[in-house]
């Protein structure tokens, strides 16, 4: 008999004494009798313990039982159990035998509705809808049908690899926040109301009748309580390995990667991205906590020559210490991710302080790792004003760190506060992104680019396209084909199908965008399309503006200068790439820039000329990847750049080691 058991890194077929790897798919035959065949296919290719165990009966295998309604398919004394993810299909052959297949075991095996195809006499189908089991740990016999502990990833216990599966089947229960729901801070590893005992709704800017619960407006004390619990766990938390401490992101990536839909749908209605940019998001996140989950294996520090002779000089990296990580409201769950992730990697055990207008992501975010496994007070996370919150984590002695992503006022404020202690400090902050587009330019291209970038989730965003400079030969036919696609843009409840554009986030943004307006008109700039609130039934309960382009921008101008981080895009002439660089870079910001044109020699001029901390040629200014830094100069960032490396090298000390073994008294001088 062939017994199967399917793990993370190897499948192991007992009784030939044979391990062989795996990366993609197995597919193992196992026949038991005379008349049962059991088939499993799987795609196992996800950086947790994934496992489907299988229990094969001691004696004999009696027959197969289906029951239509509310159960399962088993086999007598014991059972048969499968633990699986996304599609079972179970054909009985009445006549002949009995064929289980799996589908798509990927991922995680969370509770899910399954088909169970049943086929009499290959005469027809019955499909019937069947809740899947839990997964069981089991052995049959003598046979050890799971891993011994310390097989599984090197020092890692089979508790840990079942705790891994029961996490993400108690975790098929992620939900949206009902409208009258309430909160909790997340401090030391439970939910727990504020001190304040205050409350207030999260609502949908599309349509703000819609709820989506109500959350802590918390003040200094439960501030204090987080880093209490941040503190506490830190020390046994930088003592895990970092690979361990990488597969713990690895789950908690798998589980929301089996939530996707949910987690957009959730971003859209808090944040009102149309339902497409808010599902890119999440996979951007899913993108940062993959990449974090290796880094796990990667923080390294280096080996150099020493002066001295038998000496081994090196350097190592060391988690800083407890950390607060406060985000703003236009990317609710990547910025939180592109944070928490590398921090937690790091060896920091963190405070996170999200935007109280999109506290929603943040929240299942941290429910996430909650279940893939993070220790308690590893993680905290506390909702409420920055005043009272952010200040009291700020000024904290026990945080070592602090990364802001927010407004210039509010973040060089906080950089001096904690400057004034000594401690490292990281602020995003502001953009004024220009796209210089030449006279050798391929207009379309140009003009889909700059689309995205003005208008994608309403402007909101640092990375937003809000400047155009054009030179002379291509102006007109520019300027005529941005107006024509803006105003064709839809704009409405991002989750309405069709829609392109979403509302601000709220009435205070609204008022900043039409205030902009209002300042460009009065500077003498021209309206081309939009500048005004969008009334009717469609936007009569949300934040609208309609999308809006001015040309005749002068350097110098409010417009041409202040951020308004709403859909407002600035039209300026240059009469050649000279001028074109100038006007580029005459603002405040320095965060990231695009050229459109075939003329490589005038990109790589732009590339070195371009006063920002990213370039991009023939594309928008929007985006990032998870392996490259992000962040900018000038006034729109100060310390060390986010994402990739860099962003986890932020929460580490670095630190030079001098190994001698000579056994010797030293004797150089050099230093």
């Amino acid at each position: 008999m062939l017994v199967l058991v399917i793990g993370v890194r190897s499948v192991s077929v007992i009784g030939r004494n044979r391990v062989r790897p795996f990366a993609l798919h197995v597919a193992v035959r196992m026949r038991v009798g005379m008349h049962v065949d059991v088939l499993m296919l799987g795609a196992v290719g996800v950086p947790v313990p994934v496992g489907m165990d299988v229990l094969v009966p001691q004696r004999r295998v009696g027959m197969l039982v289906l029951v239509a309604v509310g159960a399962f398919v088993r086999m007598r004394e014991p059972a048969v159990v499968v633990s699986l993810a996304r599609l079972v299909a179970v054909r009985v052959d009445v006549r002949v035998r009995v064929r289980m297949l799996v589908l798509r075991a990927v991922g995680v095996p969370v509770p899910v509705r399954v088909l169970v195809l049943v086929r009499v006499r290959l005469a027809r189908f019955v499909i019937v809808p069947v809740p899947v089991m839990r997964v069981v740990r089991v052995v049959v016999g003598h046979l050890p049908l799971l891993p011994t502990p310390g097989s599984v990833h090197g020092n890692e216990s089979v508790e840990h690899t079942l705790a891994g599966n029961e996490m993400c089947s108690r975790f098929a229960h992620m939900q949206i926040p009902r409208g009258d729901e309430r909160r909790q801070n997340f401090i030391g590893g439970q939910w727990i109301g504020p001190s304040t005992e205050k409350y207030e709704p999260c609502t949908n800017p599309a349509d703000t009748r819609e709820v989506l619960g109500h959350f802590p407006r918390s003040g200094a004390a439960d501030a204090k309580a987080a880093v209490d619990a941040a503190a506490g766990a830190f020390a046994a938390w930088a003592a895990t390995p970092g690979p361990e401490r990488g597969r713990i992101i690895g789950r908690a990536h798998a589980i929301l990667k089996a939530n996707v839909d949910l987690m957009a749908e959730a971003l859209c209605r808090e944040e009102g991205k149309v339902l497409g940019e808010a599902k890119g998001e999440i996979i951007k996140g899913l993108n940062l906590l993959e990449f974090y989950a290796g880094e796990g294996f990667r923080t390294h520090g280096k080996t150099v020559p020493s002066e001295s002779r038998s000496t081994l000089a090196m350097t190592l990296r060391q988690p800083v210490g407890p950390v607060a990580l406060i985000t703003p409201w236009n990317f609710p769950f990547a910025i939180p991710v592109w944070k928490t992730a590398p921090a937690l990697v790091a060896g920091c055990t963190a405070v996170l302080k999200p935007a109280s207008l999109t506290p929603v992501c943040t929240h299942l975010f941290a429910e996430a790792l909650a279940e893939a496994g993070l220790p308690r007070g590893v993680l905290n996370v506390v909702t409420g004003p920055g005043g009272a919150v952010g200040d009291a984590l700020v000024d904290d002695p026990r945080i070592k760190a602090v990364s802001f992503t927010g407004s210039n006022e509010v973040g060089i404020r906080l950089y001096q506060k904690a400057a004034a202690r000594g401690v490292k400090v990281t602020c995003e902050m502001g953009g004024k992104n220009a796209v210089v587009v030449l006279d050798d330019a391929d207009l379309d291209l140009a003009a889909e680019g700059i689309i995205q970038g003005a208008f994608g989730s309403t402007g909101q965003r640092c990375t937003a396209t809000s400047r155009v400079v054009t030179t002379p030969k291509v102006a007109r036919g520019l300027t005529e084909a941005l107006v024509e696609k803006a105003r064709n843009l839809r704009v409405g409840n991002g989750m309405s199908p069709g829609v392109q554009m979403g509302p601000a986030v709220d009435q205070s943004q609204l008022k900043t965008n039409l205030d902009a307006i209002e300042a460009a008109r009065f500077d003498g700039a021209r309206l081309l399309c939009g500048g005004e609130r969008l009334g009717g039934d469609e936007h009569a309960r949300g934040f609208f503006v309609a999308p809006t382009v001015f040309d005749g921008v002068q350097p110098g101008s409010r417009l041409a200068r202040d951020e308004v981080f709403g859909p407002v895009l600035a039209i300026q002439a240059a009469k050649d790439i000279d001028e074109a660089i100038r006007l580029a870079n005459d603002v405040a910001y320095g965060l990231t820039a695009s050229i459109y044109t075939r003329d490589y020699f005038a990109a790589m001029r732009f590339v070195e000329s371009a006063e920002v901390g990213m370039v991009h040629v023939n594309q928008p200014t929007v985006g990032g990847e998870a392996q490259l830094p992000f962040g900018g100069i000038k006034a729109t960032g100060v310390g060390e750049k986010e994402m990739a490396e860099e962003g986890s090298n932020f929460f580490t000390v670095l630190k030079t080691v001098w190994l001698d073994y000579t056994g010797a008294r030293r004797t150089t001088n050099i230093y």
